[in-house]
């Protein structure tokens, strides 16, 4: 119980200044921030985070991806500054961070809970659409747009995806094989509840396959959150937090946390509790200590990167998909009032994208970059708020 109080509190305090955005569809471990630490165990975890963080720079990351160097450009939506009132949708320069291009989600309220890229500049972005109704703005769906990013940064050929208009589904997290052939977004209905299903879809004819939360083994059920492709989109693999079901046996039941589960054959659709688990909570942090906010499964499927917020300092980990088990550190940030929001990697798996908050000096400060031999390689904005971003 103090567990789930402290994570709605401190989901709370890390909403943006100007916008309340729908985030408990993509990511419901949200942005919370670790701010209620006894200043003892605080100086223990920087001490350990300094420590991890320098045994992990020495280390390279090519086993997640074979691609030399980072991609040129990555989309954002967010808030530029802290003063900012408006979402902006944008594709930045990788190494200058200036704005080459601009998208635009239409509807009265432009919101885009997921972005996803494949292996040759081409975006995929989920618009939440939504209309007035006396007075009020109303979710009806969520329709999937692609646009292709030049070797000058531009945008081209802003269009709906075949197959990508969801009506009456609230969209959310977003995964593209690198061919660019399939993509898997989560959806929960319009009107209100978790995410209870994920759509794999074929980019070229649109034809839907559907992936059902169901009912785990011990009367359990998942609401997927993030969804990312292994083995050129044959495996399909699933992060999300666990709850008891609602059922007779469920006074009995204990919720495991988050997992990941994996499934075969992505493009066939049909129950994700025939998946394989790949990782539990409790094997990468104790529930009284934390929670796994974000991961994915890296393209070869051996493995899969988890973005862990603890009390005894935040962590990205490279994790066994074949024992559950941490292998090592990829970063750890070296201020253990941080916590981890988005964790994305580009179509290889090599460079991973990290943002998330921290709080310095009572201030929070936002945090944006990409994961460079252990350490986090800035990318703009670096002040502000982001709620999607990918490469």
């Amino acid at each position: 119980m103090e567990t789930h109080v402290s994570r709605l509190f401190n989901a709370d305090i890390a909403k943006p200044f100007n916008r309340v955005a729908g985030q408990a569809t993509r990511r419901p471990a949200g942005w919370r921030l670790i701010i209620t630490w006894a200043a003892a165990l605080a100086a223990v975890a920087a001490t350990l985070a300094a420590s991890s963080a320098a045994a992990a720079g020495r280390q390279r990351t090519a086993d997640l991806g074979s691609a030399a160097s980072p991609p040129r450009y990555y989309f954002e939506e967010g808030l530029p500054s802290a003063r900012a009132v408006n979402m902006r949708f944008v594709v930045r320069a990788t190494a200058s961070g200036s704005v080459t291009g601009a998208v635009h989600c239409p509807g009265p309220e432009a919101y885009a809970p997921g972005a996803a890229a494949d292996g040759h500049q081409t975006f995929f972005v989920a618009c939440r659409i939504s209309v007035q109704r006396s007075g009020q703005l109303v979710q009806t769906g969520t329709r999937i747009y692609r646009f292709v990013v030049t070797r000058a940064g531009r945008v081209r050929g802003f269009r709906l995806l075949p197959g990508g208009n969801l009506a009456g589904l609230a969209g959310g997290s977003l995964a593209v094989t690198a061919e660019g052939t399939e993509l898997a977004i989560t959806a929960a209905p319009a009107k209100s509840g978790p995410a209870s299903e994920v759509i794999v879809i074929n980019t070229a004819s649109g034809a839907h396959a559907i992936w059902h939360a169901g009912v785990l083994p011990g009367d359990l059920r998942l609401a997927p959150s993030y969804v990312s492709f292994a083995d050129h989109g044959q495996v399909l693999a699933v992060f999300g937090f666990v709850r008891c079901a609602k059922s007779r046996a469920a006074a009995r039941c204990k919720s495991p946390g988050e997992e990941m589960l994996a499934v075969t054959d992505a493009r066939a659709g049909g129950q994700l509790a025939a998946g394989r688990k790949i990782f539990t909570q409790g094997q990468l942090v104790s529930p009284r200590l934390g929670w796994v906010n974000d991961a994915f499964i890296s393209p070869n499927g051996s493995t899969a990167v988890a973005a862990v917020n603890s009390s005894t300092g935040p962590a990205v980990y490279l994790v066994s998909a074949a024992t559950g088990r941490p292998v090592r550190v990829l970063y750890r940030s070296p201020s253990p009032r941080t916590s981890y929001g988005i964790i994305a990697a580009d179509s290889s798996g090599r460079f991973i994208l990290l943002d998330g908050q921290a709080v310095i000096d009572f201030k929070r400060q936002l945090i944006n970059g990409w994961i460079d031999e252990g350490k986090l390689s800035p990318l703009e904005p670096q002040a502000g708020f982001i709620d999607s971003e990918a490469w």
